[in-house]
């Protein structure tokens, strides 16, 4: 299909701070044939009326207000309400590039594919971000590829492409029948194998289009009881996902090789978790107990992973809090030979 319509999803929720440089992005397109779809998800901060007045200058911008349900629920909102025939997610503190949509439109459709994916600076930073040119992060490979339902499936469960919604744009019927679970973080990992499944093609451009900005309080970035158990929930859907798949889409001969990144995470996740428990007084007894009881049930699969994993899951079986001081020592380690490599190079 040729020039067509494409839906752009922003979900906001007080985000007064960083809304007109993504709402900015969008309408600086050099694609042009755009509906701006942007969800005030009950902002309290004055969002929504900074909305309200981009609506006013922009006919392709429809605002829609809604009680505060969380980003699935606003997202779901803006699929509800859409006309477009292709559909993109932005975050309301994230931006695209110029050419972002105009670039994976014509891939979609030079490809035939169901999905368009590239790549996306991280912008570490609660400022304006200082937007580097795309051209200093291309991939090794800088040739496109174009991957089956399957081919993608394996890649993403091999955690070689990521679960996130914004770097990717979709066809619309991919989500006829599929909506983000609400209630849930990690809502994109949840979802994002079934968006798979349904697609006949994924393209991947090796080339960044999104500026994705890491803020010091972002969700991936806090340790709460729900962000925890959320994590280990969205990574337990992950491997039921996987089991159930195979061997139609996934080789028996491969699940050390999918379940190994998903269960090294959870590990340093939780090891992490303890660490900040020490630091700061606190005891999340039911988080502490959910990922303890998760964990041991993996261990006896670990005989093929790596050493370092391999390592970290043996001393935890004998003891949690020795897996704590080990993984702790082993990062220690690991910041003293970077400095040290950065200080030799330096002085070369």
């Amino acid at each position: 299909m040729l020039n067509p319509l494409v839906s752009v999803i922003i979900p906001v929720y007080n985000v007064k701070k960083y809304l007109c440089e993504s709402i900015d992005s969008v309408i600086d397109q050099t694609y042009k044939n755009l509906e701006i779809l942007v969800i005030d998800d009950g902002s309290t901060d004055g969002s929504g009326e900074i909305c309200d007045e981009y609506q006013k200058k922009d006919p392709r911008i429809r605002v829609i207000h809604q009680k505060n349900g969380g980003l699935s629920a606003a997202r779901n909102t803006g699929l509800d309400a859409m006309h477009g025939d292709v559909v993109a997610f932005l975050d309301s503190d994230d931006a695209f590039l110029p050419d972002m949509i105009e670039v994976l439109v014509n891939e979609m459709e030079k490809t035939s594919a169901d999905v368009a994916v590239c790549r996306y600076f991280v912008m570490e930073t609660a400022g304006k971000m200082d937007k580097p040119d795309r051209d200093k992060k291309r991939g090794a490979n800088g040739e496109t590829e174009v991957l089956s339902s399957k081919e993608a499936l394996n890649r993403l469960m091999e955690c070689k492409m990521q679960n996130y919604a914004w770097n990717k744009l979709y066809a619309r019927h991919l989500f006829d029948e599929a909506r983000f679970p609400v209630g849930y973080v990690f809502e994109d990992k949840l979802l994002m194998p079934y968006i798979f499944e349904k697609a006949e093609r994924i393209t991947v451009i090796p080339v960044p289009l999104v500026y994705y900005r890491m803020r010091p309080n972002s969700i991936e970035r806090t340790i709460s009881e729900k962000n925890a158990l959320d994590r280990l929930n969205a990574e337990i859907k992950r491997q039921e996902f996987i089991l159930a798949h195979t061997p139609a889409i996934f080789s028996q001969n491969h699940i050390n090789k999918f379940f190994e990144p998903g269960n090294r995470r959870l590990m340093e996740f939780y090891l992490m978790f303890r660490l900040k428990c020490f630091k700061t007084h606190v005891s999340l007894k039911n988080v502490r107990s959910a990922y303890e009881t998760e964990l041991k049930k993996r261990v006896a699969d670990t005989k093929e992973y790596s050493f370092e994993t391999k390592l970290l899951f043996r001393v935890f079986a004998v003891s949690p809090v020795l897996c704590v001081v080990l993984f702790y020592g082993i990062g220690t380690v690991r910041n003293i030979i970077n400095k040290a490599k950065k200080a030799f190079s330096r002085r070369r």
